[in-house]
Order: structure tokens, then sequence, then C-alpha cells
């Protein structure tokens, strides 16, 4: 029962990718919303020795201020930054791009584009036998 299971959803699976229309100018402008980069942000403050706990509470704050203001990370000074932690210097706006952020991922399954493609020869292998 659970391999027709599995095969139906695959199935099912299989036309919603072959449906997919993936809109580059629409999906490009989300990539600006630079809130999706505050896990980004509060690695770069574990990275710089501030716990977990404190880096997340951090990056809260700061989304939620930039949030408040309608404003984006990148439009806050490296001083006002410094206000939330003084861990932050100059190099932290590099963080807030979407290529910057996928090639820093390196675990196995992560986003990163050299462990996608090592991913899809695998599995290219693995189905042509």
């Amino acid at each position: 029962e659970s391999v027709n299971t599995v095969m139906a959803e695959l199935e099912i699976f299989s036309g919603v990718v072959d449906s997919i229309q993936v809109k580059k100018e629409t999906a490009l402008k989300m990539l600006e919303d630079e809130f999706i980069y505050a896990t980004d942000v509060a690695e770069y403050l574990v990275n710089k020795k501030v716990s977990f706990k404190d880096a997340h509470r951090v990056v809260g704050e700061i989304v939620k201020h930039c949030a408040d203001s309608m404003i984006n990370i990148s439009d806050l000074s490296i001083t006002e930054l410094k206000k939330f932690s003084d861990k932050f210097d100059g190099d932290v706006y590099a963080l807030l791009n979407a290529e910057v952020s996928v090639e820093k991922k390196k675990t196995p399954g992560s986003t990163n584009p050299s462990l996608v493609k090592k991913e899809i020869a695998r599995w290219k292998k693995k189905i042509s036998g």
C-alpha cells in the first residue's frame, strides 16, 4: 500500500514540476527582500562568537526595526547596526545577496550550486542505472 501511495504521489509531483512556470522577474524581485537573509546575518554573528540565542534575538530586533520603519537592512549604517551588536562590521552587507547566501550553504542537501550539481549528477546516474 505504501508503494502505491508513493507512486501516486510521484505521478502528481511529476505533473506539478512539468507545469511550473517560473517568472524570472518576479523571482528576482522577491530576492530583494533582505529579511530572507536573516539566517545568514545570524550565522555571521555566531561566527563572531555570539551565541546563537543572542544572534537570533539581535537579528529579530533588526528585522522588526526595519519592518516597522519600512526599510531594508542595508539601509542601516554600520553605526546603526552596531547599536544592535558591536560585532557588526562593514562586511555584513555582502551577506544580503542571494548568490552569496546560496554559496555559503555547504551542507548536504543545501542550495550550494556545486552541491546541487553533484546531487543532480548522482541522481541521473542512479536513475539511468
